[in-house]
Order: structure tokens, then sequence, then C-alpha cells
């Protein structure tokens, strides 16, 4: 794998579209890497495990707006209490 990716290969990599992944960015919980001179998003290794963590989250039916506060203040067993 290269060391960064765009966002419509994230997209491919993750399955799920391009626009949920610009939704997470919206809401303040997933960012690119960078952002290159022709505006692409690129992601690397660290945001693909984000990401993960994310859908994880999702999975598990906690709301998009609290998934912030889990990824920064909670651990593992904090998530039982939803």
């Amino acid at each position: 794998m290269k060391e960064h990716i765009t966002i419509s290969q994230l997209s491919q990599l993750m399955n799920v579209s391009v626009h949920q992944l610009r939704y997470f960015e919206e809401k303040g919980i997933l960012y690119p890497s960078y952002t290159e001179k022709n505006q692409y998003r690129m992601y690397g290794l660290h945001e693909i495990y984000q990401l993960s963590h994310i859908l994880l989250l999702r999975k598990l039916n906690i709301p998009v707006g609290q998934i912030e506060e889990c990824l920064t203040s909670y651990a593992a067993d904090d998530y039982t209490s939803f």
C-alpha cells in the first residue's frame, strides 16, 4: 500500500461512500492527513485506523455526535454503558 491514499481509494478500501467520509470530516471526527495542491484529500495509516474505530462505534449505535468524545475520552470498558 502507498503511504497515502485518496478519499476515493479510502472509500473503496473501507467500503463506505465518499459522501460518508466527507460527512465525518464535516462533523469533526475524521480529517485527511493532508490536502494536496489540487485539493485531493490524502489519508494515511493513522486515518485508516481512526475510520475503522469510527465505523465500529457506528455499528454499536453510537451517535455521530458522541463519537468525537468517544475517540478522545473513553476507555474500552466505558462503551458498555451505552
